[in-house]
């Protein structure tokens, strides 16, 4: 479990498991992260060391108990996907941004990102290169969270929440 050390929290999480240990079912040491690409692979990480470990769910969850007050933004995106939250005190704006590392689109997925301000959220506006418009997202403010669902992203999308 996790405990205070001073102004900061210890963690513990006993192993990383190497996914393709065969452990959890995996077996990834033949699957080829970028399929036609030139023969000569990374220099310095393998193909399989590009893979999450077999015991990342576990990790995650450690790290997520072990968080005073929760997470301030949590989403269903894939694996492929990583993100950015930046908060603007002068602008009263919370944007997220999410990149796809993946070829393949997202599809929509659901974003959940804890109230940074004392005020309402009054608008939740999706950007991307995909499209000329930006396009106002439904969303609904519950228990200090902000929800909503990102539509499918390509490469990249920002996402810009204004307050009352």
């Amino acid at each position: 479990p996790a405990r205070q050390e001073g102004k900061g929290r210890i963690l513990s999480i006993p192993a990383i498991i190497p996914s393709g240990t065969g452990q959890y079912g995996e077996d990834n040491l033949t699957w080829d992260p970028e399929p036609g690409a030139a023969l000569q692979r990374g220099k310095d990480i393998s193909p399989p060391e590009w893979l999450l470990p077999a015991n990342h769910k576990e990790i995650y969850d450690t790290i997520k108990k072990g968080v005073s007050g929760g997470f301030s933004l949590e989403c269903d995106a894939p694996l492929t996907t990583v993100m950015e939250l930046l908060v603007r005190p002068k602008t009263k704006e919370t944007i997220a941004h999410f990149v796809n590392f993946s070829p393949v689109q997202t599809g929509e997925f659901q974003v959940r990102i804890r109230n940074q301000y004392p005020a309402k959220a009054k608008s939740v506006t999706w950007f991307s290169p995909d499209r000329d418009e930006s396009k106002e997202l439904n969303f609904e403010e519950k228990n200090g969270e902000i929800s909503f669902m990102v539509p499918e992203t390509r490469l990249y999308s920002m996402i810009v929440i204004g307050y009352q």
